[in-house]
């Protein structure tokens, strides 16, 4: 088998050893160079000091034909999303992501002519309250300024990385062509250059004018409850 491993950590590199060792053929990538150093020492197979959560990078080490794909880094939301990412262009490959926080799924929708962005999260039952108070948290803190700017970069190459592979799909080219036509969205080039001049300052002075409004919780029942 193939498997790309997106995480060069401790983690990342038992895991390649025992998929090596399995005889599988195995590419592992991280962006610090000191840990993919580290990692290059100790591992027979390839290992590429680059952005995981980038289309254009797991090409590269062969992700369209990977039989795997394995996102160990520290962060859950590259994790989750370079999934995403991957499932969007390559959904045959078998996605896999560590995820260690209360949310193991996070997605948001913005509805612009609505005023309303919607944030969907699968978590563990019972845990609803304490996500809303994170989320809370989370927000106040933006809208005080405090922003990691590595994150918001990390989240910007993602957002365009996304973008860009919404054009290699069937699916993506119809829903760019409708939303253009229909509603006037802008064309890929302004999405990406909009996206890539966004600011904390823009993001701070957003935050200031959002309001948690609703919640919903959807939870699953036993079958024998509806007997």
């Amino acid at each position: 088998m193939k498997i790309v491993i997106v995480g060069a950590g401790f983690t990342g590199v038992q895991l390649a050893k025992l998929l090596i060792n399995e005889r599988n053929q195995v590419a592992i990538i991280d962006n610090d160079e000191d840990i993919i150093r580290h990692a290059s020492n100790q591992l027979d197979c390839t290992v590429m000091c680059a952005d995981g959560n980038n289309l254009d990078t797991l090409e590269e080490v062969g992700i369209a034909k990977a039989d795997a794909l394995v996102c160990v880094t520290s962060s859950d939301e590259v994790n989750m999303i370079t999934c995403s990412l991957v499932d969007a262009v390559y959904p045959n490959v078998l996605k896999i992501a560590r995820v260690r926080n209360y949310a193991y799924y996070v997605n948001t929708i913005v509805k612009s002519y609505d005023n309303i962005m919607m944030i969907y999260a699968g978590i563990e039952s019972g845990n609803s309250k304490n996500v809303r108070k994170i989320i809370d948290k989370c927000m106040k803190s933006i809208s005080k300024g405090k922003i990691d700017e590595e994150k918001l970069e990390d989240a910007k190459k993602t957002i365009i990385s996304s973008i860009k592979a919404s054009l290699d799909n069937p699916i993506g080219i119809i829903s760019n062509y409708y939303a253009k036509e229909l509603v006037n969205s802008l064309d890929t080039e302004e999405r990406i250059k909009m996206v890539s001049e966004v600011s904390s300052e823009d993001i701070i002075k957003v935050s200031k004018k959002i309001s948690m409004h609703t919640v919903f919780v959807l939870e699953a029942t036993d079958e024998k409850d509806n007997d």
